[in-house]
């Protein structure tokens, strides 16, 4: 009878460690997925293109900011984003934001660009490559 109950709760055991292992892994995917949502909804960008000043990524988020890191180029919306470093951005929350190819000297870049966006807790949460075409317009492709 004693042998019964042994394998019964140790049975029981092995469940409920696992649904904790489950719920634990999935929780993390989830919060993460919850935390920061980038879209971006404009696939192609020329700096011709008058109705906006560059590639637009809007940002939401249930915290207060975010960090950017672009390889070439700049982010602009002077009233939700801070310049920390050359390439580095600490952005406001659920805002729109701009990557514009033309740096602060009117010059464009021809080659690829990375614009990588962090949670709070500085893990990549999304990433993009931006990459020229010989047509001059900017392509946007999602990495993660």
């Amino acid at each position: 009878m004693k042998k019964k109950y042994l394998i019964l709760i140790l049975i029981i055991a092995i469940i409920v460690i696992i649904s904790c292992i489950i719920i634990v892994k999935f929780k993390d995917q989830l919060l993460t997925n919850d935390k920061l949502q980038i879209s971006n909804k404009v696939s192609e960008y020329s700096l011709t293109r008058s109705d906006i000043p560059g590639i637009p990524f809007t940002i939401d988020c249930n915290f207060d900011q975010i960090e950017i890191n672009i390889d070439n180029g700049k982010i602009i919306e002077a009233k939700e984003v801070e310049l920390v470093k050359n390439g580095e951005y600490i952005v406001k929350c659920n805002t729109t934001i701009y990557w514009s190819p033309l740096d602060n000297n009117v010059n464009s870049y021809d080659n690829t660009t990375n614009i990588k966006f962090y949670d709070k807790e500085h893990i990549v949460v999304k990433e993009y490559e931006i990459n020229k075409s010989n047509d001059n317009k900017y392509y946007v492709t999602t990495i993660n």
